[in-house]
């Protein structure tokens, strides 16, 4: 069987030391800077998150990662632990994004009625609630979605950008398609640097 391409491609990681045979090495509790070149064909609004977790572990810490140009994104991690620990990065097309950055365009061009988009937009609403294991955030959810159902075009624009539902389909975004950069990464946080940093900043050479 021939194994269809990833979603989105993840490539370029940084910081790796010499291509990831080795660990990265930094200072427990200092900030950490991952960045990768991170693309999708087509014109789907990205998300992206990097994810760590000491190494045996199975629960991931997620943050999220922001574009910063040419397909290039950045985000940031704080290892506290003295241990070793292992990193990946995450990223889907996301649907809601999208249709909102689509809606958004047609609105502001006068295109109407909008009909259709707005029933897509309800699709993307009802889909985050059933996927929404909250039972406060899957009844709002539920409630935005009819609320949005029964919407004009203006209102529809100005619903879609409300903080809160922004927020919430965050929360609960479709990661069926998204695409996990491996193998994973290793970084090594060092409390015994930070000591020696410490102490080298209290006696600094003359």
């Amino acid at each position: 069987m021939i194994s269809k391409p990833p979603s989105v491609v993840i490539e370029s990681v940084e910081p790796l030391v010499d291509g990831g045979r080795y660990p990265v090495r930094c200072v427990a509790g200092d900030t950490l800077e991952v960045s990768a070149d991170i693309f999708k064909d087509g014109h789907d609004v990205l998300t992206a998150l990097v994810k760590w977790r000491p190494r045996g572990e199975t629960a991931w810490h997620e943050a999220p990662m922001q574009p910063v140009g040419n397909d290039r994104w950045q985000g940031s991690i704080v290892l506290l632990e003295n241990r070793l620990y292992e990193f990946t990065l995450e990223a889907w097309g996301d649907a809601f994004r999208s249709w909102q950055h689509e809606f958004h365009q047609k609105f502001e061009a006068g295109v109407s009625p909008l009909e259709s988009e707005t029933v897509e937009g309800t699709a993307l609403l009802r889909a985050a609630a059933g996927r929404a294991t909250d039972p406060k955030d899957r009844t709002r959810l539920t409630e935005l979605a009819e609320e949005l159902a029964a919407a004009d075009p203006e209102r529809v624009h100005t619903i879609s950008h409300w903080s809160e539902l922004e927020a919430l389909m965050a929360a609960w975004p479709d990661r069926s398609l998204s695409t996990e950069w491996t193998p994973y990464g290793t970084i090594f946080a060092d409390r015994e640097r930070a000591r020696f940093a410490a102490w080298y900043e209290f006696f600094p050479r003359s």
